[in-house]
């Protein structure tokens, strides 16, 4: 007799947690289809909410009144409130947790310190899922990337030392153990005073479930002050790591932006002349090949001037290197003082120059040339011969259709050619 009594008592515990989790389903599968829908009228069933509500809370709690059968929210389930669809679904998916362990605490499954370890579990899942989704929906609220991180450790933190405190014996110590990786994250990751903010949050967070779980279940003094005194070895050997870690991420920090600068140091030797500052052959090319593959989509065109400094081995034999020298670099400062910042001056080589002018067309390019080919005229070579004049010829060749960028440059060195042949000085267009 008292077999089947056993047998009969554990059939109605099973068959009172497969109605719950039925009923449960039957919620969950409403909820979902109704998330599904981004803008739709949310239908309150009442009769699913009693059959549940009956069970769990019994009939005098659940005859609660229910005075809205129909809602229409009028808005999209996203901006119900203001708040996400994402945070309706975790919050809905945490309620399904707390109900489910309830049921089967109700029903004498699992105990009831069991029951309550998972609703901690659940709302500190809820939690983490809101940090989340609050970073990546809400910007407007200016929480930097870095407090994020800081407050999704500590929440880490929280969640292991929270395990740990309901968990009973050899199992609390090992758990603990989990704090210390969450300790070496915050030296990988932040500062010194923010690890020490996850260090004095981890703190109380233990001593917090330590007075929880002191209120459902008796505790050994003896057990806690060793599991606090193994938790302080931990915490102080971890932020020890964490300390020399933050070191030398500080020192590897400051060692690559030596890098950094050094090698920007390095690209801008090699695309620049040396000694006129002037960009190089290389970079003038890949420029112009830009230009000419920008026009081919549709692009502004440009115009491409090629100059040369009349009779430069004349001024290096008559006034030396020196004065050849600072000739270049008075000519480079007197092309740059004509173009715009988004044209281009480079240097070939020895006296001839380059100017790219972007979106200018050849009369408007033939007008800069003349005011450098001006300005050259009045550089000052040498103090011993202050009437001695140096002057420019140049070519000038707009970018036409199927033109490439050695065609453009044959055709702006022709025209250069020609103004040499006419006797120099003087500006050709092609």
């Amino acid at each position: 007799m008292g077999c089947d009594t056993s047998a009969y008592k554990c059939k109605s515990q099973l068959q009172a947690t497969y109605n719950c989790l039925k009923g449960l389903g039957s919620r969950l599968s409403i909820l979902l289809r109704t998330l599904a829908s981004a803008d739709s009228r949310v239908l309150i069933v009442s009769e699913i909410a009693n059959h549940n509500a009956n069970y769990l809370l019994g009939p005098s709690e659940a005859s609660l009144p229910v005075d809205i059968k129909q809602a229409d929210f009028g808005a999209p389930m996203s901006s119900l409130f203001g708040i996400s669809r994402h945070y309706v679904l975790a919050a809905a998916l945490t309620c399904c947790y707390v109900v489910f362990y309830s049921a089967l605490s109700a029903a004498e499954v699992i105990s009831a310190s069991g029951s309550v370890a998972i609703g901690l579990f659940a709302a500190w899942l809820l939690g983490a899922l809101m940090i989340v989704r609050w970073a990546l929906e809400i910007p407007q609220l200016t929480l930097s990337a870095s407090r994020l991180d800081v407050l999704l450790a500590i929440w880490v933190n929280t969640g292991v030392v929270a395990a740990a405190t309901l968990a009973g014996g050899d199992m609390r110590l090992i758990l603990l153990v989990g704090v210390v990786f969450g300790v070496l994250f915050s030296g990988l990751h932040f500062n010194e005073s923010r690890v020490r903010t996850v260090l004095l949050t981890t703190l109380v967070s233990y001593t917090g479930c330590v007075i929880l779980r002191a209120s459902f279940a008796p505790l050994s003094f003896e057990f806690e002050l060793l599991c606090a005194f193994g938790l302080a070895v931990f915490l102080l050997a971890a932020s020890l790591i964490a300390r020399e870690i933050i070191q030398l991420r500080l020192q590897a920090r400051a060692r690559n932006r030596q890098l950094a600068q050094a090698l920007r140091r390095v690209e801008e030797l090699a695309l620049r002349d040396e000694l006129t500052g002037l960009y190089n052959r290389r970079h003038l090319l890949d420029f112009v090949e830009r230009a000419v593959a920008t026009r081919e989509r549709g692009g502004p065109s440009f115009t491409l001037a090629y100059c040369d400094l009349d009779y430069f081995k004349r001024v290096n034999d008559r006034f030396g290197h020196e004065c050849g020298d600072r000739l270049l670099k008075a000519f480079s400062s007197a092309a740059l003082s004509c173009v715009r910042n988004n044209d281009l001056v480079a240097r070939l080589g020895g006296e001839e120059f380059v100017l790219i002018l972007v979106d200018t067309d050849t009369q408007r390019a033939a007008e800069i040339v003349e005011r450098l080919r001006m300005r050259t005229a009045n550089i000052s070579v040498s103090s011993a011969e202050p009437d001695y004049q140096v002057t420019v010829s140049a070519g000038l060749a707009t970018h036409i259709e199927n033109d490439t960028v050695d065609s453009i440059l044959r055709r702006a060195d022709g025209a250069l050619y020609q103004a040499k042949e006419q006797g120099r000085d003087q500006l050709v267009t092609v």
